[in-house]
């Protein structure tokens, strides 16, 4: 299954800076009435059953909303960025595709930066693409893109390849590969670690309290409740020896953590397109559909184990598992191996005219190559497949204008 979303927007929203005052002063006074109407707008509709929390200083504030003992889920930042004289907003709308509540708050930011009169774009638009469950097919693709060189390559404790940069991070586009099933494995160790600290913290601080001689287990239980400690194994214990207290806690966690991690489908990929102003629409609202759909038809389930000569095969080997750097070979090393990755048959050869190394697609070869004037040619071949490509092709057909009129219900 192949999902599209938009996983990320940031946007800047332009205002005019009078003659009579200075511009940093000005951004100053303008970045307080955000963060101050947002912070209202956000205590306005918040349920009644979450926190709203913030980071930041003066120039630069995250905003989070955080369930009682749980760990605090970002909302969004806004900060200013006066060299455009500008107020930059960034949040992910799955965050709003979530909770209804969100969607009536980015309605009133809009509506409040409407009656400010400001003018607004987009700045960066990543786009998800999410892959479910598509097998050997989604663990071994690749980006094979002319210019587009994989900048970063990430790998897990066990050695298996979990992210790749296709693009240099800091550029108008690029794309990133990672594995999205065992990022959210991760994500609950870290969140279930504060859980662990936090829960010490608050019965430290219980049992430190003047009346606590007077504490019994049923008290721990009754602070606790959302471990359920009086259903668990260890009911019959003593909450109040901080041993018992940790057995139980432990035990609890334990039992949440995998009820959540079940819910993580186990074979989840997640390719990102990552698109800055210049490769976003002419009117800087939404994405450009030839970019996206050129970084799309880049994708391929190259096989490099069936490169049929074995120095090729064993230098793009080398360098898919990063063992081996692209700057290290030499400059025909270098033409075989862009050329094998691009195609699926080359021809290496040299001519009457010319004592020197030529490299050429067979389609190439064929067309223009008079064979009279060959000396020496030689094939190699690979197999690739493409059936993931032209499958995430049409998930972006389908899903296209539905993710446009997203992007644009946020814009003014």
């Amino acid at each position: 299954m192949i999902e599209l979303s938009i996983d990320r927007l940031a946007q800047i929203y332009k205002y005019d800076v009078p003659d009579d005052i200075e511009s940093s002063e000005y951004s100053q006074l303008v970045i307080s009435l955000w963060i101050e109407k947002i912070r209202k707008i956000l205590q306005f509709y918040v349920p009644g059953d979450l926190t709203i929390i913030s980071s930041g200083n003066g120039y630069s504030v995250q905003f989070y909303f955080e369930k009682k003992g749980t760990t605090p889920e970002s909302i969004l930042n806004v900060s200013v960025q006066q060299y455009v004289d500008g107020i930059r907003l960034d949040f992910n709308p799955k965050r709003v595709r979530q909770y209804f509540w969100l969607k009536s708050v980015m309605a009133d930011i809009k509506e409040f930066a409407i009656q400010g009169g400001y003018k607004a774009h987009n700045t960066q638009v990543d786009l998800a693409i999410d892959l479910f469950n598509e097998g050997a097919a989604a663990a071994n693709f690749t980006i094979n893109k002319p210019g587009v060189k994989r900048t970063g390559l990430f790998n897990s404790v066990s050695g298996d390849i979990q992210t790749q940069y296709f693009g240099v991070r800091g550029s108008s586009a690029f794309v990133r590969i990672y594995n999205k099933h065992d990022e959210q494995v991760a994500q609950l160790s870290k969140k279930y670690r504060k859980l662990r600290a936090l829960s010490f913290k608050k019965y430290d601080d219980m049992m430190s309290e003047i009346n606590s001689g007077n504490l019994n287990s049923n008290d721990v239980i009754d602070t606790f409740k959302q471990y359920s400690f009086d259903s668990s194994p260890f009911y019959n214990r003593d909450f109040t020896k901080k041993d018992e207290f940790e057995a139980a806690l432990n035990w609890a966690l334990g039992e949440l953590r995998e009820q959540e991690e079940s819910k993580i489908p186990f074979d989840w990929k997640r390719l990102e397109i990552v698109l800055r102003t210049e490769k976003l629409s002419d009117d800087r609202v939404t994405f450009d559909d030839v970019v996206v759909y050129d970084y799309i038809n880049s994708i391929t389930n190259t096989e490099l184990s069936t490169i049929s000569d074995y120095n090729l095969r064993a230098l793009a080997l080398g360098i898919e598992s990063g063992q081996v750097q692209v700057s290290e070979l030499s400059h025909n090393e270098k033409a075989r191996y862009r050329k094998i990755l691009k195609y699926d048959e080359i021809v290496v050869f040299k001519t009457v005219s010319s004592g020197a190394q030529r490299i050429m697609s067979i389609d190439d070869f064929v067309q223009k190559i008079d064979p009279l004037k060959v000396t020496s040619e030689k094939h190699i071949t690979k197999k690739s497949e493409t059936s993931l490509r032209d499958k995430i092709r049409n998930a972006f057909d389908l899903s296209k204008n539905d993710l446009k009129s997203e992007l644009i219900s946020y814009t003014l």
